[in-house]
């Protein structure tokens, strides 16, 4: 219930709050107040805060820190992603239970952000998920970060740098079984060749477009992938991108911009009809006419993914 539904509720029944201060309420008269009543004052006090600071003249701004509401709510936010998280560990046991210490995005971090934007572009640009958890798929980080090292675009990485720039994009590396976190650096996953990503290469490299795609359709003659899904995963890695950049949520025009800058073949039609359906699936969130990537937590600079303990 919002703090002003509280306050005119209690007004109703005779019951004045007050602030002392910014932080402590005040409820008069002390005898109508029900163990129910202070229950309901105790469980909503920050938004009754925040309400009464605002009708005491303090911008909504201001009041939304000072109430509380906002550490209560990055709270609540930080446990409702822990849950999915645990929920999504509950069901690939190889995954460490911390998916990606701090001190990995630390280290990546240290990377400029042209650095940043080239590794998660390379890998986006060459890697997914394989249909299958078979050897024939597994890859290794350490093998991976030198296959980028060695691409034109290459230059050194730290395994540690790698594995977060693969967890920004969804990848989650697994620990060889029966060894801990803190006992083997690197991480593998189950990867195929980003078979649109080499399609794009060949017609990059000057192949002509229908050459380039009967080449890489004839070597792989599985059924391709639907369109709007893949749509959907690189309009989400573009928002994903411009909120590590940005340290926030971002507007639509930025996200759309640095979608065309990653992804210049992309109608603007396309760009609206993934970014509508992500919305729709909950996996971007929409506040006023910023967004962000669903998993993302309030931290002291700005955005930041969420980690585990």
């Amino acid at each position: 219930m919002e703090g002003n539904a509280i306050i005119n509720e209690l007004a109703e029944q005779g019951i004045t709050l007050t602030l002392k201060g910014t932080d402590k309420l005040i409820a008069k008269p002390t005898a109508a107040i029900t163990p129910e009543v202070a229950e309901t004052i105790r469980e909503n006090k920050p938004g009754l805060r925040f309400a009464l600071l605002v009708a005491e003249g303090m911008s909504e701004e201001l009041a939304y820190e000072e109430s509380g509401l906002a550490k209560l709510e990055a709270k609540k936010e930080e446990e409702e992603y822990d849950a999915w998280w645990e929920a999504k560990l509950a069901s690939q046991p190889e995954i460490d239970p911390c998916h990606l210490p701090g001190d990995e995005y630390e280290e990546y971090s240290r990377l400029t952000d042209d650095q940043q934007d080239t590794v998660v572009g390379w890998i986006e640009e060459n890697l997914e998920e394989a249909p299958e958890k078979t050897e024939r798929y597994r890859r290794d980080s350490y093998g991976l970060k030198h296959d980028f090292e060695r691409s034109p675009e290459g230059f050194y990485v730290s395994d540690a740098q790698f594995r977060c720039g693969m967890w920004l994009l969804g990848f989650c590396g697994r620990r060889y079984p029966g060894r801990r976190y803190e006992d083997l650096e690197s991480r593998y996953y189950y990867l195929q060749p980003n078979y649109a990503g080499l399609i794009r290469k060949l017609e990059g490299a000057g192949v002509p477009s229908g050459w380039a795609r009967d080449a890489i359709i004839e070597a792989h003659p599985d059924p391709e992938p639907d369109p709007a899904l893949i749509l959907e995963e690189q309009v989400q890695r573009s928002l994903i991108r411009c909120a590590i950049k940005a340290k926030g949520p971002v507007s639509m025009s930025v996200w759309r911009d640095a979608t065309a800058t990653w992804h210049p073949s992309m109608e603007v039609a396309e760009f609206a009809g993934a970014a509508d359906r992500l919305i729709e699936k909950g996996t971007v969130e929409r506040t006023g006419k910023l967004y962000r990537p669903v998993g993302f937590i309030l931290g002291e600079d700005g955005w930041v993914p969420a980690f585990g303990d």
